[in-house]
């Protein structure tokens, strides 16, 4: 017996909306200027990006199991593998941040404005903080540019530019071109990550304590 639900064109038509109206919002509210309208705009942004991975994969179950798992059988990382992952990421990331000029943390840069924003951040604006700015879009963007893209991409044009091109439309999104050099590194660190490992799974934990590392630092050592 057949299940019933939606056609994928349907499917297809309503995830490709949610992602149009998702960036649509972002884009609106980018210049955000408050912890609200911050985390309303990575919100929107995330569900965005949801919207169009579901979009790409709509009547494919194949394509969507695909995004936490690529090549099966998975190679999950022992405990303390996975901590030295985490930990590499993290000291990558710090040292992107020592180089002047990759991050636009530079005064009246958005990413200054955000620290700004978090260094006053407290109570439920700190825990909307942690879900909008590290958990969502660790999500959000793993599944599409290294469970989705680079999943793809390597099976038509080869691992090592699969690799490259996916990490380089993942520092593109960031609208930033500071932001965006290191989030290109970071996107090949992830990247390798997903493909030595078989599946996302790493890369997300990796990206969102990254994410969570960075609002740390903003709110307490600013």
């Amino acid at each position: 017996m057949k299940k019933a639900g939606l056609q994928p064109r349907a499917e297809f038509l309503i995830a490709f909306g949610v992602g149009t109206g998702g960036i649509g919002l972002a884009t609106v509210g980018f210049a955000a200027d408050s912890m609200s309208g911050l985390c309303g705009v990575a919100l929107s942004s995330a569900l965005g990006l949801m919207g169009f991975t579901w979009a790409l994969t709509a009547g494919n179950s194949l394509s969507r199991a695909t995004l936490l798992q690529m090549d099966p059988p998975e190679r999950p990382l022992p405990g303390w593998r996975l901590a030295g992952a985490i930990g590499g990421m993290l000291a990558l990331s710090h040292l992107l941040r020592l180089v002047p000029g990759t991050t636009g943390a530079q005064a009246g840069s958005r990413i200054a404005r955000i620290d700004s924003l978090l260094a006053q951040a407290s109570g439920p604006e700190l825990l909307a903080a942690v879900l909008a700015l590290a958990l969502a879009p660790a999500l959000a963007e793993e599944l599409l540019f290294r469970g989705l893209l680079l999943g793809r991409l390597k099976s038509s044009l080869g691992t090592g530019t699969a690799l490259v091109l996916s990490s380089l439309l993942f520092g593109a999104i960031h609208l930033d071109f500071a932001q965006g050099a290191a989030a290109v590194v970071l996107g090949l660190y992830l990247g390798a990550l997903t493909l030595g490992t078989g599946s996302t799974h790493a890369a997300i934990l990796c990206h969102g304590a990254n994410n969570l590392a960075a609002i740390g630092a903003a709110r307490w050592m600013n």
